[in-house]
């Protein structure tokens, strides 16, 4: 999951170490369990785009992806956090 660790340190270098530990430790795996299940009901090839705010708007976190039409996994495509890309692949 390459794009797991590009959004962690981005999320550091967004928020500073403290907080972001607190992002990347609690609420971070909430948001791709959330968006995994989206994934999972998808139909093959559609693509999945779901906003995650933090309520103070500090971090806007804009994840994409897609089931894979010929294997059926599931796999994240793009991140972008607050409007800059992450990781696309």
């Amino acid at each position: 999951m390459e794009y797991l660790s590009l959004l962690q340190e981005a999320i550091k270098e967004s928020t500073g170490e403290r907080t972001a530990a607190h992002i990347n430790g609690v609420l971070l795996p909430s948001i791709l369990m959330d968006f995994q299940k989206m994934l999972l009901s998808a139909k093959p090839g559609q693509l999945i785009s779901e906003v995650y705010k933090l309520d103070d708007g500090t971090l806007d976190i804009h994840l994409f992806g897609t089931k894979e039409p010929t294997t059926n996994i599931p796999t994240v495509t793009k991140v972008c956090l607050n409007e800059r890309l992450i990781f696309q692949k």
